[in-house]
């Protein structure tokens, strides 16, 4: 029992878990040209979201919403089960693999095989984004 416990201690360590996850929003600002302008220096100004609370056995429940020049989107949300320290994964929707990490730092959302895109986004989409931690607000909804 006593070479069990030093392992426990490093396992809980070296990662996030669930259970350390507190509810949140992150939000960053996304700016891009207006496609609809005549003005060629005109932007439009949109927020990416990114939410995530702690659910049963590890998990964690997240959603996002990214924006793309001429309104495209990716947007999506789940649970995602936890398959080491600080790493989330959802593989549940349609042949889509996303994983979400947390490194202590941020959250970075990612679709590493590039399997959720075309359910998740619009053809100006892609889903590869980072959250510091210190952009953590309360947690709402986000989305559409």
């Amino acid at each position: 029992m006593r070479a069990v416990t030093p392992l426990l201690l490093l396992f809980a360590a070296c990662g996030s878990t669930a259970s350390s996850i507190k509810p949140a929003s992150y939000s960053a600002q996304a700016e891009f040209l207006d496609p609809e302008s005549d003005d060629p220096d005109k932007t439009l100004t949109m927020s990416d979201c990114f939410t995530v609370k702690p659910a049963e056995g590890g998990a964690i429940q997240y959603k996002f919403a990214f924006h793309f020049p001429y309104d495209h989107m990716c947007e999506m949300g789940g649970t995602a089960r936890l398959v080491k320290p600080g790493v989330w994964e959802d593989a549940s929707q349609n042949d889509c693999r996303l994983v979400i990490e947390n490194d202590g730092k941020g959250w970075t959302v990612n679709d590493p095989d590039n399997t959720c895109r075309n359910d998740w986004c619009g053809a100006r989409g892609s889903i590869g984004h980072s959250f510091p931690l210190s952009s953590a607000a309360p947690w709402s909804e986000c989305g559409n």
